[in-house]
């Protein structure tokens, strides 16, 4: 079964709303058809456990200017394109200004101010904090609705259509017992432009915190489209208490007053080299990719995580007690991705081996990267969801409108 679209949105995070809303917004008279496996909220973006997101927004040249460095700083050891974190760093604030105008539950004090926390890796308080993600995704749906988007739920993505070099749609599947179930066989979606908003690879691990409706697959599907990838290496990984699934950091599951349990039931302390990082680790609880010294000897912060895996058992979980607390367990999970298919500043997806446009299709969200390398600041996705969201669906539009 085949239908036809103008633009094709992949995905129902806040990436892929973003890229409807905008596509919808930049050309009133295009079809724009956002797909998604569930009807409802889907993704990481909708699935924090906190029930809350935080958003990188500098504000002001000079908090802009320490973004970018911050930023940049992190991507080593892998690839930045540092005009996309510019771009980043300019666009977050009028993105920012959208959201509040949309509605969502920003934080505020007492005194009527904006209030913002740290992000993970920055000592500087930057991230504006939204709650209730429920609410939040049905402003986003409205939104898109107003503006003419068509949405079909209950299907999975099998892959994208390429036709003459070009992405021209993809192939899609009913999920069983979901409104699109009856359809039949596998239906292709051809489209003038596509957005790929799937999201990342966490799902693949046996211990995730992604979100539902993501299969974990967009990196491959990417890939055998012949997209250039990138910083695929770097994924985040989370230690989390079994069965609570509470975040535990490592400054105190493996700092000063902590104990594991090896395998073959001794007691061990962190090494004088674990606890050195300690303090560094408390501004994050990603393990990061990235040196640190200790006495003249170049080491690693993941030095944490891998001192507590090394007390792991075969199924991979950690037996610690903090002081004269109890024994508890932990097991990493992966979290996210920061690699992807490289984009432009379009959020046009570079083609394999290029620096050019692989036509017809465009990335955002956890499925792109550039404006990322093996580390981010804590918040930083979702500003770039909304700015490259935003971009990518308003260039996919454009292209649309030209084909």
């Amino acid at each position: 079964m085949h239908s036809r679209t103008d633009v094709l949105i992949l995905g129902a995070g806040l990436a892929g709303l973003r890229a409807a809303w905008a596509a919808a917004e930049a050309c009133p008279g295009l079809e724009v058809t956002l797909a998604t496996l569930l009807p409802g909220p889907s993704g990481s973006s909708f699935a924090n456990r906190n029930g809350n997101l935080g958003m990188q927004l500098p504000l002001g040249e000079r908090e802009r200017e320490r973004f970018v460095r911050e930023a940049v700083w992190l991507a080593s050891p892998g690839m930045v394109d540092h005009a996309l974190v510019q771009i980043l760093a300019n666009e977050a604030e009028p993105r920012f200004r959208e959201l509040e105008a949309l509605g969502l539950k920003f934080r505020y004090g007492a005194d009527g101010r904006l209030l913002r926390r740290n992000g993970c890796f920055s000592p500087f308080p930057r991230a504006a904090v939204f709650d209730d993600l429920a609410h939040a995704h049905g402003l986003f749906q409205d939104k898109a609705v107003g503006l003419g988007v068509r949405f079909r739920s209950g299907l999975e993505v099998l892959g994208l259509e390429i036709e003459s070099g070009r992405v021209a749609g993809a192939r899609l599947r009913p999920r069983p017992g979901s409104e699109a179930d009856g359809i039949g066989d596998p239906i292709l979606i051809r489209a003038k432009a596509v957005v790929m908003a799937l999201g990342g690879p966490a799902p693949l691990a046996e211990r995730h915190t992604a979100g539902p409706g993501n299969p974990g697959l967009s990196w491959q599907m990417l890939q055998d489209a012949g997209a250039r990838m990138e910083n695929t290496d770097y994924l985040q990984y989370f230690w989390m208490s079994l069965p609570e699934l509470r975040f535990r950091s490592p400054a105190e599951i493996a700092g000063p007053d902590a104990v594991a349990m090896t395998p073959d039931g001794r007691e061990v302390a962190p090494s004088a080299k674990v606890l050195a990082l300690a303090d560094a680790r408390r501004t994050h609880c990603p393990a990061a990719w990235g040196p640190v010294e200790y006495e003249g000897e170049e080491v690693h912060d993941y030095g944490m995580d891998q001192w507590l895996q090394a007390q792991a058992n075969e199924r991979g979980v950690v037996r610690v007690k903090i002081g004269k607390g109890d024994w508890e367990e932990a097991a990493l999970f992966a979290h996210a991705g920061n690699g992807g298919a490289l984009i432009n500043a379009h959020g046009a997806v570079l083609a394999a081996g290029t620096d050019q446009p692989l036509p017809g299709l465009f990335a955002c969200g956890e499925c792109a990267t550039g404006m990322h390398g093996a580390n981010r600041l804590g918040g930083a996705m979702v500003t770039a969801t909304q700015v490259y969201g935003k971009r990518a669906g308003e260039a996919a539009a454009r292209l649309a409108m030209n084909v």
